[in-house]
């Protein structure tokens, strides 16, 4: 039987895949889809150990014939070697070996210990030094062995030494270390062996002592090389493409360079990869690497650089390293590039080198350069992850694109004229990139030589002319060695590379795929396969080429250079072909999901494509079709600036197909977008059209266009008109059972909320909830129930229950992911806050309503916001804050031609003049308001800017207008019931009261306030305190007065109120004896 292979194959039920190492050292997992790299590894190896699920085998390749090779097995079985006849390596199948180790095993199954034995582990009979030399003498091998030079080995006397102190034989250290075969330890003991890392740290671990003082630190051999050869260490490759490195920082880098280091540092034999597109980085990043100083000190002996490319020529690589190591030539000519590989292998020894393998195409290139010894670390770079995850499959790092920043700061870098170039034209440019480090180099160096004489004109030329996806393409610098003599390097020709080994069939789907839109936004395997009519396979083939990135299980991205590139290869029938597909992917899509928010989301930029281009197809229908099953999904998740181009352009195909009902169903859409838009004269127009067209259908048709015209009604403060429209809808659909008699009595119910008509609102809309609940179709509209629900028990106190209603609509906001009602949830749970006093939850409230109505332009709910959050300003003082947010509010001037809107805007702007003390323009406005709220008989309205006005009249010295307005302001808030406006209204009167000197008068309404108005509104409560206070010290009774300020002072910081510091004063002024 031949010598014992140092090599071994062997199952890991740990990773359910086969382990192949080499003396020791695990270098990677196989699976049978591993086996064309199999098959290259037997090629370069003669013997290994193969350790299977049901036996065990030593494989040996034997030479029938000059250059012919044939693989035999071996199995001991007691003094006899069975040996079985396998053929040549491409018969060496993982099935094959698993097969022949089980028919070799059962010759003999009675020899085999059972699985007890095998758990107690010391019991294994191991083969030992004796019997492998008896096996020798019976078999000797059939294999002349190379003459090499001899090398020098030096017994392990510390490892030995360790062994013996615990009296432990090598058997049994073989048995605590869980090593294969007894031999290994005699092997690093004698020191023909040196463990591998995972061996080392069990050693030092079992024996409790150091690498150094086990002898486990590693010695350079003093002769590795034959005598003839130069030794020219440390190696400095030429080749190494350090002018890559022109700027002076490798820009959004630093990070994946030292995880690199760090990783190169790690451990002998190491093999990583580096992956990603074609332009991203990969080579420049590998010469940096070379720089590094930590690098440099890891590797004494140097740096080989291999540039591969598509079709490398190995032996001419390899005789050039053989150079570079002061090797002799001497018949270099007529050695294989397995020759060479030995050579270079016995020169370079124990040696640690850095061997970088740039740009490599296939496992077979990278496999033929690995020409080091077990202390090298390989670094592989290239565009094929199937590559990369072959060559190193636990240490592989994908490189991706820069992002906004980096991509700016890198541009610039390259370009500096261009920091002073206005941003939205570097984030176009930057876009353009796709943050591809290639594309940004080329773009800056064609800049800075455009502009080198600094002529304006020539920059606004170029960068004009950049925005071309062709001149980006062919933008070059200087030839690349992968490309035909004097061919320049542009993105045009890296991406050629890759197209180059495709069939026409997946050069067409890549075309294809153009259609949609690049990353950073994906699209699925379904609508991949359906536009480009093609096969699973084709889409693998394009991802393992390097060309189309996977972003999820099955989804995927295509960069957009590559995009760019594959639109100007694109014939255009196909393209035209390519989007028609599109087109009708994207309609079955939205009809099958338009319930379905997050799978309208995910494929929200495709749908959106689909829209341009069945517009410049001019396809009506296909483009009506897709906006009515997306306006839900527009209304609650898009920004109204993108809704408005989209309903128009489809409200305008339907005037033209002369279709009533699909013109008065888009004319609904475009009418209550404007609406929400605050754009009431529009909104009503387009209302209007729409019953219009209805005039000779069914009543049924029109009864949700006449419902929103009546909401337009109210928006607009024409309660009468928004009334009877109500009236008309809710008796026509009860009478014809209409399936939305819910929708009707909702928008009838904030008709009494508008008006403050509290008891008509709760009527209607509890009648809208008990319709409406339990329609898992309409959960958008009961959402908005439940909110108004809400807003009414706030205006009526009960904010326990109000916020109970909020938080059941929050769970079906989150389940169907409602953006638009996410800004109004916010905003509600603000004005919640806000009564209770808590301004700084108040304020977190309306910060989030504010971004969330931002990001979809809800212009309507940004002036409210912004309104709110100038109100929570003037509590806490913080009166500049208060003005930017009216400033704000004031820009809003659709909404502010509302009456109703314009007068809450009044209210807010005295309320800043009056806690400036700026008393005349603070009561000039309240008067203002009181006019606009008595002309829409808005009796809410009315009370408040009443209380407010004598509130400012009784500061400003004039009480007679403060009485009569008080008194007029307070029987009208008795009639609501809004204990908020009530609580304001006694406490005013109770302060004219105190002013007066009529200090019975003043103590029965603060004290009204504690005892009616729910403790809830914290506000009310710490005022009540303070009045009672100022009462107490009036009648000079200083204990009562410093007990009612120190309850005042306790509320009044809780909420951080302005007023806090008037009380502290309060409190410090009142006698410390009396």
């Amino acid at each position: 039987m031949p010598k014992i292979p140092l090599a071994t194959l062997a199952w890991s039920p740990e990773h359910q895949a086969y382990l192949l190492s080499e003396q020791d050292q695990h270098c990677y997992l196989l699976t049978s889809s591993d086996e064309p790299f199999w098959f290259s590894w037997l090629d370069t190896h003669a013997s290994f150990s193969f350790r299977g699920i049901s036996d065990s085998l030593n494989l040996h390749r034997e030479a029938r014939t000059p250059n012919r090779y044939y693989w035999y097995a071996y199995r001991r079985q007691g003094q006899r070697v069975a040996k079985k006849y396998l053929g040549q390596t491409s018969n060496l199948s993982l099935a094959r070996l698993e097969e022949t180790a089980k028919v070799l095993g059962n010759k003999e199954t009675s020899t085999l210990p059972n699985k007890a034995d095998l758990l107690q582990g010391p019991k294994i009979r191991r083969t030992s030094q004796r019997d492998t030399r008896a096996i020798f003498r019976k078999q000797p091998t059939k294999i002349a062995l190379k003459n090499k030079p001899p090398q020098r080995r030096e017994p392990n006397v510390g490892l030995k030494r360790a062994r013996l102190e615990h009296g432990w034989s090598q058997q049994e250290v073989a048995d605590l270390l869980e090593v294969p075969y007894t031999y290994m330890v005699a092997r690093w003991e004698n020191g023909t062996v040196f463990p591998g890392p995972a061996y080392r740290k069990k050693l030092c671990q079992l024996f409790n002592k150091s690498e150094a003082e086990l002898g486990l630190l590693r010695q350079v051999p003093l002769a590795i090389v034959p005598t003839t050869h130069t030794s020219l260490w440390p190696v400095s490759d030429p080749a190494t493409p350090l002018q890559l490195l022109q700027t002076p920082r490798l820009i959004g880098r630093e990070a994946i360079l030292a995880q690199i280091v760090q990783h190169c540092q790690n451990g002998d034999g190491m093999r990583l990869a580096l992956t990603g597109l074609p332009g991203v980085g990969k080579t420049t990043l590998a010469a940096a690497l070379v720089n590094e100083k930590q690098i440099q000190q890891a590797f004494p002996a140097g740096v080989l650089w291999a540039e591969l490319g598509p079709q490398p020529y190995i032996p001419a690589l390899l005789s050039r390293w053989s150079t570079l190591l002061g090797i002799n030539r001497e018949g270099g000519s007529r050695k294989s590039s397995q020759q060479w590989r030995e050579v270079l292998r016995d020169a370079i020894g124990m040696r640690r080198l850095l061997i970088i393998l740039d740009d490599a195409w296939t496992l077979e290139d990278a496999l033929a350069c690995q020409i080091g010894g077990p202390c090298c670390v390989y670094l592989l770079t290239t565009r094929l992850r199937e590559v990369a995850s072959q060559f190193a499959i636990l240490d592989s790092i994908h490189l991706s694109e820069l992002d906004r920043i980096q991509s700016i700061e890198f541009l610039t870098q390259c370009a500096p004229v261009l920091r002073d170039v206005n941003q939205e034209i570097l984030n176009k440019l930057v876009q353009a990139s796709g943050g591809l480090p290639l594309a940004l180099k080329l773009m800056g160096t064609h800049i800075t030589v455009q502009t080198r004489h600094h002529q304006p004109r020539r920059l606004s030329t170029t960068l004009t002319r950049l925005q071309n996806a062709s001149e980006r393409l062919q933008l070059g610098l200087e030839p690349d060695a992968r490309l035909p003599v004097g061919t320049p390097l542009t993105l045009q020709t890296m991406i050629q590379l890759s197209e180059a080994r495709l069939t026409a069939a997946e050069k067409q789907a890549l075309t294809a795929l153009s259609v949609f839109p690049p990353k950073p936004h994906s699209f699925s395997e379904e609508a991949a396969l359906f536009v480009t009519r093609s096969t699973q396979s084709t889409l693998d083939r394009l991802v393992d080429i390097g060309l189309v990135e996977v972003c999820e299980d099955t989804r995927y991205y295509l960069h957009q250079t590559i995009a760019d590139y594959a639109r100007t290869k694109q014939r255009p029938s196909k393209k035209q072909q390519a989007e028609r597909h599109l087109i009708r992917y994207v309609m079955e899509y939205v009809e099958q999901h338009q319930e379905h928010t997050s799978a309208l989301d995910q494929e929200s930029h495709i749908i959106f494509t689909a829209l341009e281009i069945a517009q410049q197809f001019h396809e009506p229908e296909c483009y009506i079709q897709v906006i009515l099953h997306l306006t839900r999904y527009l209304h609650s998740h898009v920004p109204y600036d993108v809704i408005f181009p989209l309903l128009q352009q489809a409200y305008a195909y339907a005037r033209l197909s002369r279709n009533a009902i699909v013109q008065a169903r888009l004319a609904d859409h475009l009418g209550v977008a404007f609406r929400e838009h605050g754009n009431y004269l529009e909104a009503e127009q387009i209302l209007r059209e729409g019953l219009t067209a209805l005039q000779n259908h069914d009543l049924s048709e029109g009864l949700q266009l006449l419902s929103h015209l009546g909401s337009v009604f109210a928006q607009q403060d024409r309660f009468s008109e928004a009334a009877s429209c109500f009236e008309e809808t809710i008796a026509t659909a009860e009478r014809l059972g209409d399936a939305r008699l819910s929708f009707y009595y909702a928008d009838r119910g904030v008709l009494g909320l508008n008006r403050r008509d509290l008891r008509t609102a709760e009527a209607n809309l509890l009648k809208a909830y008990h319709l409406a609940k339990g329609h898992t179709a309409h959960a958008y509209h009961f959402v908005m129930v439940l909110q108004n629900l809400g807003v009414l028990y706030t205006h009526k106190g009960e904010l326990n229950h109000a916020h109970a209603l909020f938080d059941k609509a929050s769970l079906i906001i989150e389940a169907h992911k409602f953006a638009d009602n996410r800004a109004i949830h916010n905003y509600r749970l603000g004005e919640i806050a806000f009564l209770q006093g808590a301004y700084t939850q108040a304020n977190s409230f309306y910060g989030q309503a504010l971004e969330q109505a931002s990001a979809l332009n809800l212009q309507r709910w940004l002036f409210w916001i912004r309104l709110k959050i100038s109100l929570v300003a003037i509590k806490i003082g913080d009166f500049e804050a208060a003005r930017d947010a009216l400033q704000q509010a004031e820009t809003h001037t659709a909404e502010r031609t509302r009456t109703h809107s314009e007068c809450q805007f009044l209210m807010a702007q005295g309320r800043l003049t009056l806690a400036q003390e700026h008393l005349q323009l603070a009561r000039s406005r309240f008067l203002h308001a009181l006019e606009q709220a008595r002309h829409i008989e808005h009796s809410a309205f009315c009370s408040e800017s009443l209380i407010l006005l004598g509130i400012a009249s009784l500061q400003d010295g004039d009480l007679s207008t403060a009485h009569s307005s008080l008194q007029e302001g307070l029987v009208l808030a008795n009639t609501l019931d809004m204990p908020q406006l009530q609580g304001e209204a006694l406490l005013a009167w109770g302060k004219y009261a105190l002013q007066q000197q009529d200090y019975a008068q003043a103590q029965e309404q603060f004290e009204m306030v504690i005892h009616t108005i729910p403790h809830d509104f914290q506000e009310c409560m710490a005022r009540a305190h303070m009045g009672l206070a100022l009462v107490a010290r009036a009648k000079h009774q200083y204990e009562e007065a410093r007990s009612e300020g120190k309850m005042a002072l306790v509320l009044f910081e809780q909420m951080h109120h302005v007023q806090a510091k008037a009380i502290r004063d309060f409190l410090h002024s009142l006698p410390a004896h009396f």
